[in-house]
């Protein structure tokens, strides 16, 4: 309802700074980490294999 009282533009305004908002609470919230190492934790050996990545083709699949 806020919608019918306030101007389009001051709206907009609005819906941006709660979108800064939101990067700049990311940014300070999140501790920086080192990058992830090349070496598969599961074990087999083959990161690349088809069983792995099944899962997120089907996830492309379904966007």
């Amino acid at each position: 309802m806020l919608f019918v009282v306030v101007e389009p533009h001051i709206g907009m305004l609005v819906n941006a700074s709660t979108f800064v908002a939101a990067a700049i609470l990311v940014l300070v919230g999140v501790r920086s980490r080192p990058a992830a190492s090349s070496r598969s934790t599961s074990g087999d050996g083959d990161p690349g294999a088809v069983g792995q990545r099944g899962k997120l083709f089907v996830l492309y699949g379904l966007v």
